[in-house]
């Protein structure tokens, strides 16, 4: 696959993407892991539907997206049990009550 985004040869193009990640310590490492496996090629997975699961170029300024990520620590914010218990909260009952509210006036 040779996709990449259509700009990517002009000097205004996005060479260097600054991250910024909010979570627990242990999910803002994971995501910084995850995030460095991705700036290479993940191969594609077995199906017997080739175009299900194509392989992942890789995120960095070579290949696919010819960027790189920039995960920057002074951007990283740990969210403590008080403000995730408010975030739990939130997802149990706000969005679902959306969700029924969206569908009644339909």
């Amino acid at each position: 696959m040779n996709y990449y985004p259509l700009d990517f040869d002009c000097d205004n193009a996005p060479k260097r993407i600054r991250v910024g990640i909010a979570g627990s310590t242990s999910s803002i490492e994971g995501l910084k892991g995850w995030l460095n496996k991705c700036k290479n090629e993940i191969p594609a997975k077995q199906s017997r539907q080739p175009n299900l699961f194509p392989k992942f170029p890789g995120f960095n300024a070579d290949v696919g997206f010819r960027s790189e990520l920039f995960v920057d620590s002074t951007l990283e914010r740990q969210i403590n049990s008080r403000i995730r218990h408010v975030v739990q909260c939130l997802r149990e009952y706000v969005v679902p009550r959306r969700r029924r509210n969206r569908n009644q006036r339909r």
